[in-house]
């Protein structure tokens, strides 16, 4: 089983944390109230996955992360923050190995970042360990003085300079400042070390716009390069812009299929990464299928039959006991594990998983990310006067 180390400094926090997991027994999870425990547990090996809060006595959040890239820098590494949830977080490369979680822990939300820790171990795709974009600002946040050395094995090494979280100034071979960052920031699989910050650079006003910097790296944007000849301006003729055509309504009906295919599509690009995953159907309200997606031979009309049966019988219960509507409903058989979720918008999804598959973290997805567009096309097609119980069936 998957052993997952929790770092903070709040005692109770850390019986917490073990406490909410014992009930997914899909890993252990070992503690650490002080960073020179950590290391120690570090050392032992067999770590899946490393969260960590920054305020940490001994050895801080930072220098743990730094240790990290060094000695196990294919960790993926969950960053639980005391100053809320970077603003740079939905900028982050998917398979870059640096998480946030805001404090105080919401424990569905850290079970979900441990799972896509875990499931990027699994897949192997944690290669690129820890980039620089994705630590940089986390010294910024913490505002810390500092020296920061960068070691990358294929680009070489250099040197970031912070006073009160802010650059002051960064070299790399021939290059220094902005210039020096803007190449650093695309390095990925790095050694980080922290050192003192020198005292000629003390006294040092903030000279380099980090953020503004990064997000150059973010947004894929060529970086700023200084130019010895100015080119000619280049002048752009209007364009001549042709009249919208009419849309009929059989295009209209086309155009409302090519979405719902494309929801799905795009959800299935997130589900088939986890391992175990068989298939996934959107439902009408009359349980028929109306686009699926399969890696696995799998009887839809078995499993959505199975499914109508249970949820109707468990919701009626659920309803008896004044508990409110049955929103799920999840069912582990020796052959799969099915999970049903409602939109309570006119649709339904109905998972296919192997038996041993991380069935919570697949759950959370589609909630996050299925169910969510799923609601807004429902409105979208009420808007559009087109909202019928019953859309076309259609196969991916």
């Amino acid at each position: 089983m998957d052993n997952v180390l929790i770092v903070d400094d709040d005692p109770k926090a850390l019986i917490n944390f073990q406490e909410w997991f014992k009930v997914l027994y899909h890993f252990d999870v070992v503690i650490a109230s002080d960073g020179e425990k950590a290391i120690d547990m570090l050392k032992k090996g067999d770590i899946s996955v490393f969260c960590t809060g920054l305020n940490i006595p001994k050895v801080d959040g930072l220098e743990l992360l730094a240790y990290v890239t060094r000695s196990h820098p294919e960790t993926p590494c969950i960053v639980m923050s005391e100053y809320g949830v970077p603003w740079f977080r939905e900028k982050q490369d998917r398979q870059d190995v640096l998480y946030y979680v805001e404090k105080p822990i919401n424990p569905e939300a850290l079970a979900t970042a441990i799972f896509v820790g875990l499931v990027l171990n699994d897949e192997g795709v944690a290669f690129k360990g820890i980039s620089v974009r994705s630590f940089l600002p986390l010294i910024w946040e913490k505002q810390k003085t500092c020296a920061l050395q960068i070691e990358s094995h294929k680009k070489g090494r250099g040197t970031v300079y912070f006073k009160d979280g802010q650059i002051v100034d960064a070299t790399c071979g021939n290059l220094s400042g902005e210039a020096a960052i803007i190449e650093m920031a695309a390095w990925e699989r790095i050694k980080l070390q922290f050192l003192d910050l020198p005292e000629e650079l003390k006294e040092s006003p903030s000279a380099i716009d980090m953020m503004g910097v990064l997000d150059i790296q973010w947004r894929g944007r060529r970086p700023r390069v200084a130019i010895t000849h100015p080119p000619a301006p280049l002048i752009l003729a209007k364009p001549k812009l042709s009249p919208l055509p009419q849309v009929s309504a059989e295009a209209k009906s086309v155009t409302t299929e090519d979405k719902l295919r494309k929801i799905l599509v795009d959800a299935t690009q997130t589900l088939k990464a986890i391992p175990g995953y068989q298939a996934v159907a959107i439902l009408d309200t009359q349980w028929h299928v109306l686009t699926m997606d399969a890696v696995a031979d799998v009887d839809f009309s078995s499993c959505s039959e199975l499914m109508e049966t249970m949820t109707v019988a468990s919701a009626d219960v659920v309803e008896n006991n004044n508990l409110g509507k049955c929103q799920s409903l999840t069912v582990q058989t020796q052959k799969y594990t099915i999970i049903f979720l409602d939109t309570g918008k006119g649709f339904s999804v109905i998972v296919v998983l192997a038996p041993d598959s991380n069935w919570y973290f697949a759950k959370c997805r589609v909630e996050g990310g299925l169910l969510r567009d799923l609601k807004s096309f429902f409105w979208e097609q009420v808007k559009e006067g087109a909202g019928s119980s019953r859309m076309p069936r259609i196969q991916v």
